[in-house]
């Protein structure tokens, strides 16, 4: 997916009647012109198609995603940033840095991200400003042990002063939820924050609108074969889990988030039999998920817009990795992306 297929060269051709000189009792008929197709010489553009509007330019906040192509790479790009109707693209990473789910600070000042570090092959939590002043490793805010591999899925709490994630520790059976405070002071053991400990393989945190609580997708595969995944909720002052949703395997989600509220949360799931990835929501006080955003392509990575009347997210369903928005009131559809290049959204921010 992603490059669009069956594009058929121009042709051209050129007719040759033969003629012939004649006796004065012969006379030679023409054959009929023969054509001999040629091939166009002019190259036909790979532009995927743009089948839905443009989204209104009113729309509050910025969007950030990865875009661009990475050969032997397809899940690390440059990170940039656009308006939300897809104008004033500005690339927030430096030429020969590549990475994945990038995040914006809640007052829209900095960006976090995994940044792919091709030498070790490490997966990295970033932090810098809009402006590429302040790059920093978030392990520079803990020191020793534990050696956090395979960092992942970073989420900025609303008040700015935490960013939770995934890693892996030394020994662990499995990636566990973490979260480290983003202060001046550095180097700080206390400033990392183990928030689950279990045989379960946590991915996708994001916080509540008050900051009290985060949301996740827990991978039950390691103590119950079959592909079970469910959405739970850790409330941060009790350390308590809730699982939120109960479906097993038949409906397999990941990437949850809440929206500004606090009543919804909508996710990516792939349901029992299905091929396709689609986006569902479901009370954040419990209840049964309900299909939100289809299509007959992938449609992954939900987010709610600043004013929680929209949301972002990516499709292949033109044949290319684009971002689109999502009007909840009226199921509106809004192409923000035409770029024959992959462009997975993964945050709107102020």
């Amino acid at each position: 997916r992603g490059a669009l297929t069956g594009l058929e060269p121009a042709e051209r051709g050129d007719s040759t009647a033969l003629a012939g000189t004649t006796q004065p009792t012969r006379t030679f008929t023409p054959p009929p012109p023969t054509w001999t197709p040629v091939p166009s010489k002019t190259p036909v553009p790979e532009i995927p198609p743009t089948l839905y509007p443009p989204p209104p330019s009113t729309l509050p906040g910025q969007i950030i995603m990865r875009s661009g192509q990475a050969p032997g790479d397809p899940n690390n790009q440059r990170i940039v940033l656009i308006r939300q109707d897809g104008s004033s693209p500005l690339t927030l990473t430096a030429p020969n840095t590549r990475g994945h789910a990038p995040i914006l600070s809640p007052d829209g000042s900095q960006y976090a991200y995994i940044r792919y570090a091709p030498g070790t092959r490490e997966f990295l939590l970033q932090i810098d400003t809009l402006q590429g002043t302040d790059p920093r490793l978030a392990s520079s805010y803990w020191t020793g042990n534990p050696l956090l591999q395979e960092q992942e899925s970073p989420a900025w709490s609303p008040d700015g002063k935490w960013i939770a994630f995934v890693a892996q520790g030394l020994g662990a059976a499995a990636t566990d939820l973490y979260r480290v405070a983003i202060v001046d002071r550095r180097g700080d053991p206390a400033q990392l924050e183990r928030l689950t400990d279990d045989n379960t393989i946590e991915s996708w945190p994001a916080y509540s609108p008050d900051g009290t609580r985060i949301v996740y997708a827990a991978d039950l595969s390691l103590i119950a074969p079959g592909g079970a995944t469910d959405l739970r909720i850790l409330d941060l002052t009790t350390k308590q889990i809730v699982t939120l949703t109960t479906n097993g395997a038949d409906l397999v989600e990941a990437a949850p988030h809440w929206s500004p509220d606090g009543e919804t949360i909508v996710f990516q799931a792939v349901a029992a039999g299905s091929r396709t990835v689609s986006i569902y929501r479901i009370p954040a006080a419990g209840g049964t998920p309900e299909l939100l955003i289809t299509s007959d392509s992938d449609d992954i990575q939900p987010r709610f817009s600043p004013d929680g009347q929209h949301i972002v997210f990516s499709s292949d369903r033109t044949g290319n990795w684009d971002v689109f928005i999502h009007e909840i009131a009226t199921g509106t559809t809004y192409q923000v992306t035409t770029d024959p290049v992959t462009d997975i959204a993964n945050d709107w921010g102020p």
